[in-house]
């Protein structure tokens, strides 16, 4: 096995972490808010968060390495179209989590702390952390195609 070799399978198998994990996550909300669970729905949010940092991070931060690693050792050009368009969807992906998410989770959990679980804050604070998740979704599903397509190659 080559290190390229080696790189290549730590990036597809930490995307398959990361992005398994925020597929599932809307998945598991999306029966919830069908079932029309609330408590089920909250409890699945506040997993979310616990696996912001324990799960998604270091998997985020794994596929950035690997993918660094494999420019490298590959002899690929920064500039190509679709390492630049993977950085920045990876970018763009990273700050969904950071500057949106982790807020948005704070809201909710300061929302039902203030008014309960079943007040129209909290349901509103749902509702925004729903949208930035299918946001995210997309974005990783659009890094895939940018990686496996390789437009501009």
């Amino acid at each position: 096995m080559t290190l390229y070799e080696l790189l290549l399978f730590v990036h597809i198998a930490a995307s398959i972490v990361w992005i398994g994990g925020a597929a599932m996550h809307v998945a598991l909300v999306l029966l919830a808010r069908r079932a029309g669970d609330r408590p089920q729905q909250l409890a699945f949010l506040h997993y979310d968060d616990l696996l912001g940092l324990r799960l998604y991070m270091p998997a985020t931060l794994v596929v950035l390495a690997a993918g660094i690693g494999l420019v490298l050792e590959g002899g690929w050009d920064w500039g190509q179209t679709w390492i630049v368009l993977g950085l920045v969807i990876f970018a763009l992906a990273f700050l969904v989590g950071v500057a949106y998410f982790l807020p948005q989770g704070k809201k909710l959990h300061e929302a039902i702390a203030a008014h309960g679980p079943d007040a129209s804050e909290v349901t509103a604070a749902m509702q925004r952390i729903y949208i930035g998740a299918w946001l995210d979704v997309a974005l990783l599903f659009a890094a895939v195609f940018v990686m496996t397509v390789k437009p501009g190659l």
